[in-house]
């Protein structure tokens, strides 16, 4: 079975190199230590590691927050920050990149196995749904015919690319911002309500 490789950004080495035991003897893989963000960066991309094991407040130029948040757009790689103590500012900031899960400073190796297997598994869940996600859009806008996804009082969901065609709509937010309803004739819209309100109550006819 394939160990999760996990990649540490700490920049106190004596603590990195107890995280990195820890992780071994957790059966782990760490694959390699940094203690800079602007490293941590480049690793995840040259390493793409199953996990980043990020240190919220680093020493160089590029924070623990700010690297997750750059390795979370070009990698999309999931990160777990490290922190012992952090104000409510730098916390907030943390949270706005989406981290799969956070270790308090001292830590036990059961809080940190816990937590990578959360992460992973957390991560694993999205990158399924995700690709779930595209199968269902491009089967959805490969539909010739007008296919539209409604809501309560008809807002709109989704619509596909032949639905854009017909509404001679620019894109999905156009149908939004308008609503569904002015993009059918005024003679069509009473005809129009009625077989929305049937679809809502589960009416064939």
């Amino acid at each position: 079975m394939k160990k999760t490789t996990i990649l540490i950004v700490e920049d106190e080495a004596i603590v990195a190199r107890d995280i990195q035991l820890q992780l071994q003897q957790l059966g782990y893989n760490p694959l390699a230590h940094t203690g800079s963000g602007e490293r941590a960066v480049v690793l995840a991309k040259e390493l793409r590691p199953d996990l980043v094991l990020m240190d919220i407040q680093l020493s160089g130029t590029l924070s623990g927050v700010a690297a997750a948040q750059i390795i979370r757009d070009e990698s999309s790689i999931p990160v777990v920050f490290l922190t012992g103590f952090a104000d409510d500012n730098t916390l907030a900031l943390a949270k706005s990149t989406e981290p799969f899960g956070y270790i308090l400073k001292p830590f036990s190796e059961r809080d940190l196995r816990i937590t990578i297997e959360m992460a992973v598994f957390k991560s694993k869940a999205e990158a399924k749904l995700l690709a779930s996600e595209r199968r269902f859009r491009t089967i959805f806008d490969a539909e010739p015919e007008c296919v539209i996804v409604l809501g309560a009082s008809c807002s709109l969901h989704e619509i596909n690319s032949a639905g854009l065609a017909i509404l001679e709509a620019e894109s999905v937010d156009e149908v939004r911002t308008r609503g569904i309803m002015n993009f059918i004739f005024p003679e069509c819209r009473a005809s129009f309500d009625d077989l929305y309100q049937n679809a809502i109550i589960g009416k064939k006819d």
